[in-house]
């Protein structure tokens, strides 16, 4: 089977609003004054989305290889590895930045 990051680019935009979905489930996202910023970049051969939250003082949790499809929570950086064609954290004193970015061509 291949890897979602080798689809073809007409449905990688899919793949981007599933990942972008979990914004809204991360913590920061869930509180009323919680503070989630979205930047999208794109140079014609990738898209780079950051999500930056307040992050947090644990870790991140480590992906299972398999997630149920019926849960509620437990999926979203499952999503991102499943579906990016690379991605990565960055932790400044202001929060966390969760980054993918998805191959075009």
């Amino acid at each position: 089977s291949s890897h979602p990051a080798d689809q073809p680019a007409s449905s990688k935009p899919n793949a981007g609003r599933g990942i972008n979905s979990q914004t809204d489930l991360s913590e920061s996202g869930r509180r009323a004054d919680g503070m989630v910023a979205l930047r999208v970049y794109e140079d014609g051969e990738v898209v780079r989305v950051e999500v930056t939250d307040e992050g947090s003082d644990v870790p991140l949790p480590p992906i299972p290889d398999r997630v149920d499809p019926l849960s509620e929570s437990g999926c979203g950086l499952w999503l991102v590895r499943e579906l990016s064609s690379a991605w990565g954290t960055t932790r400044e004193a202001t929060g966390r930045t969760v980054w993918f970015q998805i191959a075009l061509g």
